[in-house]
């Protein structure tokens, strides 16, 4: 028996929201605070109807709370910003990075069309994360690189270009050749049936000796997988392709031995074939007689079958080597119409190649209703019309009292109107608390009735709207609240991204700007998280030019975010340079400064305690080139050169101290390497603690104002020079394994310096990374950021270090951007390269072994 559809009736008395169930609640709390001096609680009353007005505010407000998530998310015409969102649609999120021969292979087959068959094998070789590639084109590209040689370099290069474009950290191509074996041409005779096309039949006979030896190409097409019932993830497992996945069908033996017999009974399988006389395999090269055809038994002949063979496709009559029979008559065989057959087989295989596959077409985008509601009506207008509430207002005739009245009861309700309305702005906003904005300064939002929303508010509103604003700032915290929903979207990835190290080791800024630039970090995450997680593990393209933002490789650009390194242009020590300035040594700065001068400064008569300088985090207002000339001006940095203690303490005001003549009214500004706060002026006159002067000026704010300048011009050079090198020690190897040097520094350093290694440089002369603390964070980060198979090493290296190192990493990348790697220049690079690594890693065993 049918059973009958109907809607289940709802039950109000089970739903705590419904109107009902909180007009109930309502009634209890009037009655539990209210005792006995409110105790008629019926219809009529005015504080129940004005209870029932509320509660049927909150149930619209209910009902707009529960649309679905896209609804909220939506724009005016349904469509969902992902980008702004920071959701990214599944062919953009679900693919991952190649990392195994066989994506690799799906890669290069999808991207060159010139290329039939490829294998990919690792290299024999000492040095491990190498790969050898090599290639088998299609017949009409082995054709023409016969007559022309380069185009084989060209393709050649292009596998180069796309495998740098996709390459993991401490792997490479170690070689990448075209096969040159010489292949097989076919010697059969066959009989045929009396119905069949010759030409058709034998073109089909050449397919499936050809697939027999390099195997059957197999492009599955992402609408026929979906058909087979395969899941978007699992389609789009592996690297993202342009004309679906590939697969080479080997044709074997039940033994794993490609034989004749094995050929035969697969030419035996063609529609058309009577009987197989003869079928056999000859080098291309050998000449064909007559009694190749009559060899005995050769359908069970056992062969070596060459792995990497193909077959020769006749070109023209002369060079068919099939014998055709058709009742014992011999058949006469059209060569055009063979080879149009051939053709068409050959295009029905290779098509499938060329038609390029849209994701998109293989799920439904998401899309919304907008909901939004820009205009907030008011719960008093529900009111009966003897409140005077309506839209209408208090009539004419209404008397002074009623007008009060009214307006008094207007202005109480709007307490509880404002939360309503306030609810119902931030529910149309929910776009934009969940977007990667960065110019929304607000998470909370308030509503701002007018007399359009609610009539008369102009009496009890504040004429500007700037005080409300500035009121709701106080209590909206936007980056810790912002950074909870930023959490929540890196969570959704499976990502984090707290940046306590950042907090913990804060030499640069207040704590409201380190909080505002933790926040900027996360946008920048956002809006890279699909490469940050794809690419973790991914090494620079070495073929193209290395921008920072473009081409560095996965891991470093990863490693530079999780530490809090902006990403800016490098060398990282080219600003210093600029400025121009030279960090020297403290004992070298003292040296060739006028610490004379200072100590004659301090001796003149001076007051008994020293002056603090209070940090100012406003616009200062000087350009650029002003504060350049400002500083070039200045005493200690005359001579174009500044002590390492100053550089990196020079960042903290704290480290800034005034000194007021007594016989006048000048301030002497000083550097100190100890923090005014914990100095006495005794401390600051001892020889030991070498106080730098640094100005002087008769106003006070001037003089705090140079402080801050020169602050500020010091951390934009320390920030400027923090960052991150990784070197992979592989592509640093020498192209002669033969002859490596057998020195002191190989020997300590260990036989495998090139494998699976890497080498991380740090900046070690910045105020930030000069703090111990520090480096141990850093380093734990660069251990847990690194895939599991590859051994990191950090080196710390001071400013003349890092120049030297520059020197040497800027011409390597250039003249690894050639093709060839090998050629003496590249490699004698390389070597100047391995032997500063190799000095940092015995340094950095003695530090550890101190």
């Amino acid at each position: 028996m049918l059973t009958s559809i109907n809607i289940t009736r709802h039950d109000e008395s089970t739903d705590p929201l419904s109107f009902a169930s909180l007009r109930k609640e309502g009634i209890a709390y009037a009655q539990h605070f209210s005792g006995s001096v409110w105790t008629d609680y019926n219809a009529h009353d005015p504080g129940v109807t004005i209870l029932e007005q509320l509660c049927y505010g909150l149930t619209e407000l209910r009902y707009r709370s529960e649309f679905d998530v896209e609804d909220y998310l939506a724009e005016q015409d349904g469509y969902l910003n992902l980008t702004q969102l920071a959701l990214y649609p599944p062919e953009d999120i679900l693919p991952a990075r190649a990392c195994n021969i066989e994506d690799y292979q799906n890669l290069l087959l999808d991207s060159i069309e010139e290329i039939d068959r490829l294998w990919i094998s690792q290299q024999p070789s000492i040095y491990r994360g190498l790969y050898q590639i090599q290639l088998q084109l299609t017949p009409l590209m082995r054709a023409r690189c016969l007559s022309r040689p380069a185009l084989g370099e060209k393709i050649i290069d292009k596998v180069s270009l796309i495998y740098g474009k996709n390459r993991n950290l401490c792997e490479n191509i170690g070689d990448i050749s075209i096969v040159k074996d010489k292949g097989y041409q076919l010697i059969a005779s066959i009989d045929l049936l009396s119905e069949v096309d010759a030409e058709a039949v034998l073109a089909e006979i050449y397919d499936v000796c050809h697939q027999w030896l390099v195997g059957r190409l197999v492009v599955e097409s992402y609408d026929t997988q979906m058909k087979a019932g395969e899941s978007l993830d699992s389609i789009l497992t592996g690297p993202k392709t342009v004309h679906g996945r590939y697969h080479t069908h080997h044709f074997q033996h039940n033994t794993g031995v490609r034989t004749i017999s094995s050929l035969y009974s697969h030419v035996r399988l063609i529609k058309g074939i009577d009987a197989i006389n003869h079928l056999s395999l000859i080098d291309a090269d050998k000449i064909v007689n007559e009694s190749m055809f009559n060899h005995p038994d050769t359908r069970v002949e056992h062969m070596e079958i060459r792995d990497k063979a193909w077959l020769s496709m006749p070109v023209c009559e002369a060079e068919m080597n099939v014998l055709v029979h058709r009742h014992q008559q011999r058949v006469s065989i059209h060569f055009d119409r063979f080879n149009a057959y051939l053709e068409h087989r050959q295009f029905k295989q290779y098509s499938v190649r060329h038609t390029r596959q849209e994701v998109s077409s293989l799920y439904q985008p998401i899309e919304g209703t907008c909901r939004q509601q820009k205009q907030y009506y008011s719960v008093q207008y529900h009111f009966p019309v003897h409140y005077n509430l309506s839209v209408m207002g208090t009539q004419a005739s209404s008397s002074l009292a009623e007008k009060a009245k009214a307006n008094q009861l207007k202005g109480y309700l709007l307490l509880f109107d404002q939360l309503l309305a306030n609810f119902s702005e931030n529910i149309n906003h929910i776009k934009t608390l969940f977007s990667i904005d960065i110019h929304v300064n607000r998470t909370y939002q308030f509503y701002h009735f007018d007399s359009i929303s609610l009539q008369g508010i102009e009496q009890f509103y504040p004429k500007k709207r700037q005080k409300v604003t500035a009121a709701l700032v106080k209590f909206d915290d936007f980056n810790e609240r912002k950074g909870r929903v930023l959490d929540y979207l890196l969570a959704l990835y499976g990502e984090e991204f707290q940046q306590t190290i950042l907090r913990q080791f804060n030499h640069y800024k207040s704590k409201l700007e380190i909080e505002t630039e933790i926040l900027h970090n996360k946008y920048q995450y956002l809006r890279t998280i699909v490469s940050l997680g794809r690419d973790r593990g991914g090494g620079f393209d070495y073929r193209s030019y290395r921008l920072f933002e473009t081409n560095v490789g996965g891991f470093q650009y990863r490693l530079s975010c999780k530490l809090g390194m902006q990403l800016h242009k490098w060398p990282y020590t080219s600003m210093i340079k600029r400025a121009p300035l030279d960090i020297v040594s403290d004992a070298d700065f003292e040296q060739k400064n006028t610490a004379h001068h200072n100590q004659v400064m301090l001796n003149d008569a001076m007051e008994k305690h020293l002056m603090t300088i209070p940090l100012i985090e406003a616009d200062l207002g000087i350009s650029p080139e002003k504060i350049a000339k400002l500083m070039s001006s200045l005493l200690p940095l005359k001579r174009q050169m500044i002590g390492e203690s100053f550089f990196q303490k020079g960042v903290n005001i704290n480290h800034y101290t005034l000194v007021k003549r007594q016989r006048s009214d000048v301030y002497d500004l000083f550097f100190t390497e100890q923090e005014c706060k914990d100095l006495s002026t005794e401390q600051l006159m001892a020889q030991s603690c070498r106080p730098i002067y640094i100005g002087s000026s008769l106003h006070l704010d001037k003089i705090h104002r140079l402080a801050n300048v020169l602050r500020r011009y010091l951390t934009k050079l320390n920030r400027s020079s923090e960052g991150v090198y990784v070197v992979e020690h592989l592509l640093l190897k020498p192209s002669d394994e033969s002859q490596q040097s057998s020195s002191r520094h190989d020997k300590q350093v260990g036989d495998d310096f090139y494998s699976f290694q890497i080498s991380v440089i740090f900046s070690g002369f910045t105020g930030r990374c000069a703090d111990k603390g520090y480096r141990k964070q850093a380093e734990m980060v660069v251990h847990e950021q690194c895939p599991a198979h590859i051994l990191p090493q950090c080196y710390w290296l001071s400013f003349s270090e890092l120049c030297e190192f520059e020197q040497a990493y800027m011409p390597w990348l250039e003249l690894m951007r050639s093709s060839d790697t090998s050629n003496e220049a590249c490699q004698t690079s390389a070597a100047v390269l391995v032997n500063l690594l190799k000095q940092y890693r015995l340094a950095s065993a003695g530090e550890v072994h101190d």
